[in-house]
């Protein structure tokens, strides 16, 4: 069996282990929600492990050879020049595509593609884009941020300014 069959059998299995549990929960018998609920657990573990384990084959991946890359395609394809207001009026194209369709993988990837072009066009080096992207990722993580429950999930949430 390949990790990927491997993969969506277990999947497969939770929406059973899933719906029987609710059909237990809704006859009040709880012992068997409960033992249903940690069948899944143990799949949803074994799930995390074999993509965790790369099994899958997933590339390691090196962001500045990638920017680099990125650049000389993007040079010979669009041109040289910063080009800020085409790459933000494609973001946007790319968001209304993310708002109607908001699983699709490959549309939050145009954005993220995007805004890195974004960045090298202004002539920021590869190696600074990827020091402040982390960089950016440890600041946020430093911040004092609202309670997401108590957020509108339609609304942005904003680190709480001063704290």
């Amino acid at each position: 069996m390949t990790t990927k069959t491997n993969i969506l059998d277990r999947l497969s299995r939770l929406n059973l282990f899933i719906g029987a549990a609710m059909t237990a929960v809704t006859a009040d018998d709880y012992a068997a929600a409960d033992a249903l609920i940690n069948d899944a657990r143990r799949d949803i573990a074994a799930i995390d492990d074999l993509i965790t384990s790369n099994t899958l084959g997933v590339p390691q991946f090196d962001l500045v050879a990638h920017l680099h890359r990125q650049k000389a395609f993007s040079l010979e394809a669009f041109g040289p020049g910063i080009r800020t207001q085409g790459v933000c009026d494609h973001i946007r194209k790319e968001l209304l595509e993310i708002e109607a369709n908001p699983e699709d993988i490959m549309e939050w990837i145009d954005v993220v593609l995007l805004a890195l072009d974004g960045a090298w066009r202004c002539g920021i080096r590869p190696e600074w884009i990827a020091y402040c992207l982390d960089d950016k990722q440890t600041i946020n993580e430093s911040r004092t941020w609202p309670d997401w429950r108590t957020a509108d999930p339609g609304k942005a949430i904003e680190h709480v300014r001063g704290a």
